[in-house]
């Protein structure tokens, strides 16, 4: 390896025989030593008994330059390799001697250990990642109370063109999938309920069965589901790509704020959106339910809603209605919050886009029972 006169830190190796010789000179210092950093590690010691390592041409060093030297040194000893150490510095010897009284300590190797190991890693690993997501979302709801606080203070920064066209998009253009999957489940409500019913005769119950379940959480959750299928991964899918082709630093190049542009459209479209959305749920599964009961039961439509009419409350409307927002809300933040996740390529607008859907329906259900246990509470 050649002397470089011009580096600050240079390093040459001469072998004679089974003898080495290692001179290094100049100013070993952090600043310099990646220059000799890859040389050093390749000096092939095969066939090497004996090492002289002359260092006395070196005019400076710190302890990252000493370390290059401390490694070498231990690499020496490993392959039991006599060596000769020449220093003119006294400083370095001084440094040498405390890094050679410390001991490397080796992670330990799970490689080839019990299966439960393993399982108990991975287990560790998935929990700080979640861990750390957790933190990024909630530091990411943060930014976004701040930002539609300052909205509310400047109504004018409020993008209503872009509210209506998300709101058209999002939750106009879901009315008919969601209108058929409540249709369904009304039918299968219907369905199911009456054949455990039957066997007490008390087939009729079936309406108030279906009224209850179908306006205090069915409903509502099922619409989420779907919103969250469709809006929420959108909405992950368009800000990721969008990411990628680096339109969100365009915005901030030209002095906007993308949650001002990309966000909070989403989020005040939903949380208008999915109340619309659970209504027209709750009618269609009752209008499938009614179908059914006339279909299986026969029951008229008048019998059905003179039951269903004994059977309704205000409250269990409510219920239904007033966790839509929330849903709404946590379904557009999710989506919004992984589609600014998005680097690297398309997989990663994959895998964000996943993520948001999963993320959002979980989130969901967390605060149906949240609600849930609320409303018990409060006996509504």
């Amino acid at each position: 390896m050649k002397n470089n006169p011009a580096s600050l830190a240079w390093v040459k190796v001469q072998q004679e025989g089974s003898s080495l010789l290692i001179i290094g000179g100049g100013a070993w210092l952090a600043t310099t030593v990646r220059e000799i950093d890859g040389p050093m590690r390749q000096i092939q010691f095969k066939g090497v008994y004996s090492c002289v390592l002359d260092l006395e041409q070196i005019s400076h060093i710190d302890t990252t330059g000493a370390w290059l030297i401390e490694r070498l040194i231990r690499t020496l000893r490993s392959l039991n390799i006599k060596y000769e150490l020449s220093l003119q510095n006294h400083n370095l010897g001084q440094i040498l001697e405390q890094l050679d009284s410390f001991k490397y300590i080796k992670a330990p190797d799970f490689s080839h250990g019990p299966q439960i190991i393993k399982w108990i890693e991975d287990v560790g690993r998935s929990s700080e990642k979640v861990f750390f997501n957790s933190l990024g979302l909630l530091e990411f709801l943060g930014k976004l109370f701040l930002t539609l606080m300052r909205c509310v203070r400047h109504p004018s920064k409020f993008r209503f063109v872009a509210i209506v066209s998300t709101f058209n998009l999002a939750g106009l253009n879901a009315i008919p999938i969601v209108s058929l999957i409540s249709f369904l489940i009304g039918v299968v409500l219907v369905y199911q309920g009456s054949f455990q019913l039957r066997k007490f005769g008390a087939e009729i119950y079936t309406v108030d069965l279906l009224a209850i379940s179908l306006l205090r959480e069915i409903g509502i959750l099922l619409t989420a589901i779907m919103v969250a299928g469709r809006s929420g991964s959108a909405f992950a899918a368009q800000i990721g790509t969008m990411k990628l082709n680096q339109e969100v630093d365009a915005l901030q190049t030209f002095g906007l704020d993308p949650m001002e542009v990309l966000v909070i459209p989403r989020v005040i479209a939903l949380v208008i959106a999915l109340p619309l959305l659970a209504f027209i749920s709750d009618i269609i599964g009752l209008a499938g339910g009614a179908v059914m009961s006339y279909v299986t039961l026969d029951i008229s439509f008048d019998q059905y809603l003179h039951q269903l009419n004994q059977s309704f409350s205000p409250s269990s409307f409510w219920v239904g209605i007033i966790k839509a927002p929330f849903f709404g809300f946590i379904i557009a933040m999710t989506g919004c919050f992984e589609g600014l996740q998005v680097h690297g390529g398309a997989l990663s607008v994959g895998r964000k886009t996943t993520k948001a859907v999963v993320e959002s329906i979980f989130l969901v259900l967390v605060v149906d029972a949240i609600f849930s246990i609320l409303f018990t509470k409060l006996d509504l």
